[in-house]
């Protein structure tokens, strides 16, 4: 009892020290006043004719930093003609721990409407309203209304000189956005835009010479509509609840929440219109009722404005997870693929898409993007071969021995698209450098598995080599490759460069696996640039071929994969920075709140918007890419130890599954694991291209499978029920000898030797034992930053133990086994233990494996 006491105490003290209240002072005619302070600042609510009726104050320098100088407004619908009426508070009243500023608002035609503002200090900062908008008079001429709350800096600049945040919708200043987006066009007085294009209902604007952070959000949204929202009129409905944020420009730069939602000066509904707008109706009794929250902050620049503001709003909307059974869905997944597996014009792949009936409608094949074909190839080899399903690994090994037999132009840079009817390559599509790396990754990956299982396959490895030996050959000075390429690759086709960062984790792989460090050289010289074009001003443009170069989800999610291959390739935390950047605006664009939607498909009907997310600037589809994702941010959970991002993991793991068909989950599809392509959700009713491609479930499968092999199990859930060891240094000396495990002559390259050498405390002699998963090890040497490697993927006793860039495979992965102090490292690939070899004991002994005996050869001190 008493220690439940004392922690009642240490709460109330908490919430004292987070919000104060200050009476409300001033008398009779006199302006009345009240302050509530939530954090760092302190908001003041002031009645009567004053210059600013709603301040937020730094407590600290007592600056002002926000204000309002009308904060009841409405906007008339007078016929066709909207009319503007605001006013400021009559009164401001203390309310328990909440200050309420109310009033009435009166139309020029007479209407009035009675505000009633509840503030009160919001968890994490900020101050949370609580508004109800009440219709006490009414005058016909008034047909409709919407309420709306604005605020700005109390130093307000122009519009033109913050960066934004409307996820999925608006980035810094809409530089790369197609034309006629919204948010496209500063010089608008309005940027309004519906909530529900926004995976979260929030706007934040940075100030890039003070480092102020304003943001707006909708909070406890209940977005809902009984109009038809693809209207392009002006409809007024009392059913309408959902709201629209955004920024304008007039009498200044101000952010806003308007209710219900109005989109404009540039709208997704009526393209040719600058408006579409909707309303509550002007009849007495007729009450809105809705939260907003307002928030100040300080940041360092806009990629970390992003990163706050989204963490924020995160914790306030606290996504629902809904735990799905993700071995169905892989299973589901890689079995759909099987099941379309085909011949066609002589050639074996996938269609290119399939009615959600079950039925084929295209056949064409492209390796990587939409199509997908060689790493779906991939994922029904190695499912195959793991799970003895031979069917599977034989139509995998059909595509890639089609792909790696014909792909290849004689420059080496793989032809993407092939048509079956008639049967050759589609002569007016580029190579795309997003949809070669898509593929040739594939490649590599199943040549990787492959040589794992002891049976190469040279064709296979010779493909890749040829792309990555075109690479180095061909790119440009300052390290970056242009968008795509004609297809002999002899001259660039576009020469843009946003999509730079594509070609890194496909030449940190190769070297990997070929130990030719052109490659890692050629990827640093590509991730030099990316950095300086791509992550210091956060521009992540380009990600989809099928796009104009716009900025776009998964530019963004590419990035942080290449970076962070850049990281787990050099440990270079400039990398991991740089990846962590690239995931916070990746996240923005994935759903995180909910709303119903109107539809005849089980899919949206039941989950709504949960697990989609916004696929560009420009218009508002939505997919479920990002469950391919799953894998890197899980990955970067491990490399940060950030609980956010795992939090982000769990959420592509189990809420991007929810609208695919499998075994216990029936959505009146044709087969298990169809998934529909692209969707549009945002006019709260279904509109989608009733199709299957190929990348749907290589999204989900991929990601599973890379969890299963790397950590053990594809259930972070499960993963992340184990905590984290954080990597540790030790020294390893053999029991026999006495002799410590040695980076012998203090060699750096790959292939390095291993031996035994006299203890000497020197960084050759530390290692660092990284968990990987399912009671295995990376090992990497301090000095050299190489990791413990099983040469050449052998498997016989005597096998040579060398160092190697690291690279996550099954030959560096060592499983660490103590008995009464001593410890066994077994190599996962060959199952064989580190041995002192022919029992030295003198420096320089040999290190090698040996079939496990038991015996103190092969027992290891760690410490």
């Amino acid at each position: 009892m008493i220690r439940r006491r004392k922690g009642l105490l240490a709460a109330a003290l908490a919430l004292a020290t987070a919000s104060v209240l200050a009476p409300v002072s001033g008398t009779g005619a006199q302006a009345a006043s009240g302050s509530l302070r939530s954090g760092n600042h302190e908001l003041v609510l002031t009645t009567g004719p004053t210059t600013q009726s709603v301040v937020v104050r730094d407590v600290a320098s007592g600056a002002s930093v926000l204000a309002e100088q009308q904060p009841m407004q409405v906007i008339v619908k007078n016929g066709e003609t909207p009319t503007d009426a605001n006013g400021q508070y009559a009164s401001v009243v203390l309310e328990g721990t909440r200050l309420v500023g109310a009033g009435d608002v009166r139309s020029r035609n007479g209407s009035v409407f009675r505000f009633r503002d509840s503030y009160e200090a919001a968890p994490g900062g900020g101050f949370s309203v609580t508004r109800t908008v009440a219709v006490v008079t009414a005058n016909a001429a008034d047909q409709g209304f919407n309420s709306r709350f604005t605020i700005g800096a109390a130093a307000p600049r122009p519009l033109q000189d913050y960066q934004f945040l409307a996820p999925g919708v608006m980035y810094d200043r809409n530089r790369t956005v197609p034309a006629g987006a919204l948010g496209s066009n500063l010089n608008d007085n309005y940027l309004y835009f519906r909530e529900m294009r926004m995976p979260l209902p929030f706007v934040m604007m940075h100030d890039p010479g003070s480092g102020l952070d304003v943001s707006l959000a909708h909070q406890n949204p209940r977005a809902a509509s009984p109009v038809d929202e693809g209207s392009g009129a002006w409809l007024v409905n009392g059913g309408i609840t959902h709201a629209a944020l955004g920024a304008q420009r007039v009498p200044s730069s101000k952010l806003a929440i308007v209710y219900p939602g109005m989109e404009g000066e540039k709208n997704y509904v009526n393209r040719g219109a600058a408006w579409v707008r909707r309303s509550n109706p002007v009849t007495v009794g007729h009450t809105q009722s809705y939260q907003f929250r307002i928030r100040a902050h300080k940041t360092a620049d806009f990629g970390a404005a992003v990163r706050d503001s989204w963490r924020y709003h995160w914790d306030m909307s606290n996504p629902e997870i809904t735990k799905v059974p993700v071995q169905q869905v892989y299973r589901s997944s890689v079995d759909v693929l099987a099941s379309y597996q085909g011949n066609w014009g002589g050639a074996p792949g996938l269609p290119f898409s399939v009615w959600m009936d079950g039925n084929v409608r295209e056949v064409s094949y492209q390796m990587g993007f939409v199509g997908q074909q060689i790493p779906a190839a991939y994922l029904m080899l190695r499912d195959g071969l793991l799970n003895n399903r031979p069917d599977h690994a034989t139509k995998g090994r059909q595509i890639l021995d089609f792909w790696a037999a014909n792909s290849s132009a004689p420059s080496g840079l793989p032809r993407t698209w092939y048509d079956v009817n008639p049967p050759g390559w589609r002569s007016f599509y580029p190579t795309y450098l997003r949809i070669a790396t898509d593929g040739l990754e594939g490649v590599l990956k199943a040549a990787r598995f492959m040589r794992g299982r002891g049976t190469p396959v040279a064709s296979w490895e010779s493909y890749a080599r040829r792309f990555g030996d075109w690479l180095v050959a061909n790119q440009n000075a300052d390290g970056s490759y242009y968008r795509s390429y004609n297809l002999a690759g002899t001259a660039p086709d576009n020469q843009a460069k946003y999509n730079t960062h594509n070609a890194i984790p496909f030449l940190m792989e190769l070297t990997a696996y070929t130990g030719d460090t052109r490659y890692r050289t050629a990827a640093l010289r590509a991730a030099e640039f990316a950095w300086q074009t791509v992550h210091l001003p956060s521009a992540y443009v380009g990600g989809t071929p099928d796009n104009p170069n716009v900025t776009d989800k998964e530019a963004a999610s590419l990035a942080l994969r290449a970076f962070l291959s850049a990281y787990d390739h050099t440990r270079d935390q400039r990398w991991l920075q740089a990846a962590q950047r690239a995931a916070d605006f990746a996240e923005t664009w994935q759903f995180a709140w909910n709303y119903s939607v109107a539809s005849s498909r089980p899919a949206y009907a039941k989950y709504g918007v949960r697990g989609q997310s916004v696929i560009a600037t420009g218009h508002s589809a939505m997919d479920t890419w990002q469950s391919g994702m799953l894998f890197d941010f899980y990955r970067l959970y491990r490399a940060t130890n950030d609980n956010h991002y795992l939090q982000q993991a769990r959420l592509l793991a189990n809420n991007t599954k929810l609208t695919t068909q499998y075994p216990g989950n029936p959505l009146g599809y044709g087969r298990d694991g169809l998934v529909e392509e692209a969707i549009g959700l945002a006019d709260l009713r279904y509109g989608g291209v009733d199709l299957w491609l190929p990348w749907n479930s290589v999204a989900h499968a991929e990601s599973l499978a890379m969890l299963q092999d790397t950590y053990g199990n594809m259930d972070i859930d499960v993963l992340s029920g184990n905590p984290v060891p954080d990597p540790t240094v030790k020294r390893i000396r053999n029991q026999h000898s006495n002799l410590c495990l040695d980076d012998y002559n203090a060699v750096t390259t790959p292939g390095a030797e291993v031996r035994q050498w006299t203890c000497n405390g020197l960084p050759v002699q530390d290692w660092t034992l990284t968990p990987v998963g399912d009671g295995y090890y990376e090992v990497r040497n301090g000095h050299s930053d190489l990791c413990l490697d099983n040469k050449d993927f052998a498997t016989a006793p005597g096998a040579v133990v060398h160092q190697w860039t690291c690279n996550n495979l099954p030959v560096q992965h060592w499983r660490l086994t103590t008995t009464s102090g001593v410890t066994t490292l077994v190599n996962r690939h060959s199952g064989l233990c580190l041995d002192n070899y022919n029992w030295g004991t003198a420096p320089g002994a040999e290190v090698r494996q040996w079939t496990c005996n038991g015996l103190t050869a092969q027992d290891w001190s760690i410490a």
